[in-house]
């Protein structure tokens, strides 16, 4: 999982990273979580096109779902929940992108996050976004747009 703040270049190096595997003849896809979790939720054939390649680069989970106290949750969840356990029980590989934390993991899922923690690597990004810093030319951290 490639974790950090928005900005911080998650997409870009889960991107470089399955152009890699491209290179070497691996198939790979590239799936935004909220759409590919939305088309899920009405549609069996998302699932089997997020199940059917080789290499799956899972961009910005969590970002957009529903908050718990939503109608919508439950189904959410268990749209993202199968998407997740699809590659994991197949043991296909997934890169995931997320500006949460392990915590988030957990608590969406125990056990699919200590499956996840078993057999990934964590790369955290760091806390700024890169996307601020260039356009105002200073440092902006994530605890400062906490803090603004």
């Amino acid at each position: 999982a490639i974790m950090g703040p928005s900005g911080s270049g998650k997409t870009t190096q889960a991107v470089n990273l399955a152009r890699k595997f491209l290179r070497r003849g691996v198939r790979a896809r590239f799936f935004n979580a909220y759409e590919i979790t939305r088309r899920a939720m009405s549609s069996r054939a998302a699932l089997d096109e997020f199940a059917d390649c080789d290499l799956v680069v899972l961009d910005d989970l969590f970002k957009g779902a529903p908050r718990p106290s939503s109608s919508r949750y439950d189904s959410f969840f268990a749209a993202t929940t199968e998407l997740l356990w699809r590659r994991y029980d197949a043991r296909a590989p997934l890169i995931i992108t997320t500006e949460r934390g392990w915590h988030d993991f957990v608590s969406f899922d125990a056990a699919f996050a200590g499956r996840v923690l078993e057999c990934s690597t964590r790369v955290d990004c760091g806390a700024r976004d890169r996307r601020l810093d260039d356009q105002r030319g200073v440092r902006v951290s994530a605890n400062d747009a906490v803090h603004a």
